[in-house]
């Protein structure tokens, strides 16, 4: 892609969705099908047609099985203890862009990747992460001067840069993703083919009681606190 400088903005977070089981923040009801733009790249994973380095030909040449049109509702990840690997970053601003995980209600950010090489190729296996959380995340991509982060109420316009496509590996206690950035502003100065920055994470889900269930324990616990005061009121 063709680097290009913006200016910061942040906005603030306007609801991003619902809670659902603790563990992820989606939005109500299926996403509806994504439109991707015609990208600017050629030639990827050694596939000479004009798609080779749209999103859905890359995760295809890995044997990731999702239709790219739609992408899982979800902005918010966790918590738990995540791991993943960058497989793609199709984009001149690659070495620089910085990827890593937020904090929604302090956007403060921890740096996961310090830039990977713009390859129309599958990265090599040194590009990994780790990051273990007692609360939700989001995921960050740092290009030029502006970020871009996985809520889209966050980002200039609330513009979505962001897709997760959850897999079939997933299970009641592990969340698996592949993930997607676009490094450059949609409908500003880009071509919106989402492969400036492609991985794939897997998040070992922390279980977030509910209200009741804390309020029950809660009473569970006072009420044997009373019994053995009691008990050692009559022994005494």
């Amino acid at each position: 892609m063709v680097a290009k400088t913006f200016s910061s903005k942040l906005l603030t977070a306007l609801g991003v969705g619902v809670l659902s089981m603790g563990t992820l923040v989606v939005s109500n009801g299926r996403a509806d099908a994504f439109t991707f733009g015609a990208t600017w790249d050629a030639n990827c994973v050694g596939n000479p047609s004009p798609d080779s380095c749209s999103l859905q030909k890359l995760l295809d040449s890995q044997g990731i099985t999702v239709d790219t049109t739609n992408p899982t509702p979800v902005e918010l990840f966790g918590p738990g203890a995540s791991t993943g690997k960058v497989l793609f970053s199709v984009a001149q601003n690659a070495p620089k862009n910085k990827f890593g995980v937020y904090d929604p209600t302090t956007l403060a950010l921890t740096q996961l990747i310090a830039g990977t090489p713009n390859s129309p190729n599958l990265l090599p296996g040194i590009y990994t992460f780790a990051y273990e959380s007692a609360s939700q995340f989001g995921f960050y991509l740092g290009a030029d001067d502006q970020i871009f982060y996985s809520q889209s109420a966050l980002n200039s316009g609330q513009k979505q840069q962001f897709l997760a496509y959850k897999l079939s590996s997933s299970t009641a206690t592990k969340q698996d993703y592949a993930i997607a950035f676009e490094d450059l502003e949609i409908n500003k100065a880009s071509d919106s083919d989402f492969n400036d920055f492609v991985a794939l994470v897997s998040i070992q889900t922390t279980a977030v009681p509910e209200p009741a269930v804390v309020g029950s324990l809660g009473l569970m616990a006072g009420m044997l606190t009373l019994t053995r005061r009691r008990r050692r009121s009559i022994e005494g």
